[in-house]
């Protein structure tokens, strides 16, 4: 099993972020002491992030912090005692530089920052920023993965570093695709207006989630009867039902209010769609099959909380050599290889390629990844100026972005020679991270029985939606339609019953941040693993405080006011009696007792709500965020899509990427939030064109001859594009 157990971590932290970066290293088996002080937080909430840790007791912190491997803070660290063999690892709101690096924090305000406040709600309703910690969930999987990429950096030069992660900067990295689609055409997401062709629906008995995945809008019709509409020609193509989906999403409505949602979901099981039931907490805490995948629900002091995510294999006895090299990146010499599609698979592929590792995506044309998009053109705003053009698979905003620092290796895994291809690949990798749905490798004859078989100490990752052994194991997971399953959907909405996803199918940035650990943990164990990790998993980590507490964040004032300008808001919210009586000074309202404290200021919320929106929606939302945070009060503007592809903060920080594509020019891209000071990871290379690497590979990784490469491309075993 993936065990941790060598190293001590110190958590110094105080906030969510900082604790729950902890308890992923508790939870992998590290000793981890808890030397914070108490949080104050809801008995919920303390459960689920400080599960498995141990208190300190009567050693000192000083000499706790000289022993430790790791240390966990989000405070001044400057005289905590390191030794150079420390990963110190600091978890901050906004960073140390940057026009934000003194702002007030909070979940609000990062929600709005990061773009997805924005596309989350109704197109004709105030944006709505979510629930819960879920940026600071986020910043945790990130500082956990920066730390032990530390720990595989040290394993070789034997020294530590200092690494660091902003809340601010993880949220902005889990926007999907913002930066990029506002910079290839100029567009951004709106509320209402969900990517992709899904769709949440009311049935006769509660709600579903339906995504409409590539080639299947016929079998969706059949499926449910809509046989007219098999061949209608308003939906007859990619094209068409991308540019006529609000039509399609309604017949579909029309068609779902009658049935209940435990035979829509039957159906969509039995013929391959993506459609799962909205569960609210009572009924998630209540599933039967909870606790079944081995890793998701246990009880800690009586609160149910999320167990430890991965599950993993017994580890082989071959150990991966440690050569005694220079400071390099940590995964220099490291190679991947990547069977992925869509967001979370390649973002963790895109993560390891960051911190040093050569990764090879394996794809081919005729089950192309799906961010590629259809390989006639599909969904017009992830083009140059909504253009297709002659290879729109090259040309998608969503794929360039998630696909950098990787080479394209196309392969006919049916044809023999293919696939002997593609175990000599694996013969020749340290990583092998995968995506497909449970039982997809094992058919292709690529399970990890297999494969250990041909490399020993090879990490062997998967990601799914619901885990293999789980009674959904056999659904079409994709995120939307997981997030469904969590409750987290029934934690978002305007209070009258309609639930809302997360505006971004939130849960494989996630997944992607959480996977990255997990390969590096393993990699840091130095012997070859097994690991899954599921998307329903990572989304329960988001709702776990709340199965035993109240989702409402008792503060007041708290919310999404408007601001000048169309459809221009400002995020605001005075998180303790303080920052309240700054606030009201600011918006004008009097100075009256029953205010001063927060169940007075609750009991008056329509009123300070009116108030505040009276004063905000006067002045630009940025503006307004300023004046509210120089006098220490959290507040933010509402960012779209446009606003976070030119943002001072991230400009100043070094978080735009600009990468020279050879079919879309120089574009500019999100970044990721990994800080290593000594060996710090870097983007050094575009997303690659279908097939463009595949004879390179093949000379270079597997040493074929010239005349080998031929053949393999002549009888259609491998193909290389120009």
């Amino acid at each position: 099993m993936l065990d941790l157990g060598f190293l001590t971590v110190a958590d110094l932290s105080r906030s969510p972020a900082g604790r729950f970066c902890a308890r992923r290293f508790a939870d992998h088996g590290a000793d981890v002491v808890l030397a914070a002080p108490e949080s104050g937080w809801a008995p919920g909430l303390a459960a689920h992030l400080d599960a498995g840790k141990q208190p300190i007791g009567g050693e000192a912190v000083g000499e706790l912090v000289r022993r430790a491997d790791v240390v966990v803070t989000d405070g001044e660290d400057a005289d905590l005692p390191v030794t150079a063999r420390t990963v110190l690892c600091r978890v901050t709101e906004f960073g140390a530089t940057g026009p934000r690096a003194g702002w007030r924090g909070g979940e609000l305000v990062h929600q709005a920052l990061s773009g997805l406040a924005h596309a989350t709600g109704a197109a004709d309703k105030p944006p709505l920023y979510g629930f819960g910690h879920r940026a600071y969930y986020a910043a945790g999987a990130a500082a956990f993965a920066t730390a032990l990429a530390a720990v595989v950096e040290r394993q070789r030069s034997g020294l530590g570093q200092r690494v660091e992660v902003a809340v601010d900067e993880v949220a902005a990295t889990t926007s999907p695709s913002l930066i990029a689609q506002y910079d290839y055409n100029g567009t951004h997401p709106r509320r209402g207006a969900y990517p992709g062709l899904v769709d949440t629906y009311r049935c006769r008995d509660g709600w579903v989630v339906m995504f409409v995945l590539s080639g299947r809008w016929q079998a969706t019709c059949a499926a449910l009867g809509l046989d007219a509409l098999v061949d209608d020609e308003r939906f007859a193509t990619p094209k068409a039902l991308n540019r006529n989906w609000a039509e399609a999403s309604a017949l579909l409505a029309d068609k779902l209010r009658d049935l209940d949602v435990a035979s829509v979901v039957a159906m969509g099981e039995e013929h391959r769609l993506a459609v799962e039931a909205v569960l609210d907490l009572p009924a998630l805490a209540a599933d039967p099959g909870r606790g079944s995948t081995g890793f998701w629900a246990e009880e800690i002091d009586g609160a149910l909380v999320p167990g430890p995510l991965p599950r993993s294999g017994p580890a082989p006895a071959a150990v991966l050599p440690v050569p005694a090299e220079p400071r390099l990146p940590p995964l220099a010499g490291k190679r991947v290889l990547e069977m992925t599609t869509a967001w979370a698979g390649p973002f963790t592929g895109r993560s390891l390629g960051f911190l040093g590792a050569e990764v090879i995506k394996v794809e081919s044309i005729r089950n192309i990844d799906s961010w590629r998009g259809a390989t006639t053109g599909g969904d017009v705003r992830r083009y140059p100026d909504l253009t297709p053009g002659d290879r729109p698979y090259n040309r998608s905003s969503w794929f360039n972005t998630e696909n950098s620092d990787k080479l394209s290796v196309e392969l006919d895994l049916k044809n023999p020679a293919g696939m002997a291809a593609m175990h000599e690949l694996v013969a020749a990798s340290d990583v092998f991270v995968c995506n497909l749905a449970p039982g997809a490798l094992h058919r292709l004859g690529l399970d990890y029985a297999t494969l250990r078989t041909l490399r020993p100490g090879l990490v062997f990752l998967e990601i799914n939606g619901f885990g293999a052994t789980s009674p959904l194991a056999s659904h079409v997971g994709v995120g939307p339609t997981v997030e469904a399953t969590t409750g987290a959907m029934s934690l978002i909405g305007y209070g009258d019953g309609v639930p809302y996803n997360s505006g971004s199918a939130y849960l494989d940035p996630l997944s992607g941040l959480l996977s990255t650990g997990l390969v590096l943990a393993a990699l840091a164990t130095g012997r070859g693993h097994h690991l899954e990790l599921n998307l329903r998993g990572a989304g329960l980590q988001l709702v776990g405080e709340f199965l035993h507490g109240d989702p409402d964040p008792r503060v007041c004032p708290h919310g999404i006011f408007p601001a000048s300008g169309t459809d221009e808001w400002l995020a605001v919210a005075a998180y303790d009696d303080e920052q309240w009586a700054r606030l009201r000074a600011v918006v004008g309202v009097d100075d009256r007792p029953e205010l001063a404290t927060l169940d007075g200021r609750l009991r008056h919320r329509a009123e300070l709500d009116a108030a505040i929106a009276a004063w905000s929606r006067q002045r630009d939302k940025r503006e307004a965020a300023d004046v509210l945070q120089a006098k220490g009060i959290a507040a933010a503007p509402v960012c779209s899509g446009a606003d976070l592809a030119d943002d001072p903060h991230l400009e100043a920080i070094g978080f735009y990427q600009t990468l020279d594509h050879p079919e879309v020019g120089k574009r500019r891209y999100q970044g990721l939030p990994y800080r290593l000071a000594e060996t710090p990871g870097r983007v050094r290379r575009p997303a690659p064109c279908l097939g463009a690497d595949t004879a390179g590979v093949l000379r270079r990784v597997l040493g074929k001859t010239e005349a080998e490469i031929a053949a393999l491309l002549a009888s259609g075993a491998a193909t290389a594009r120009s």
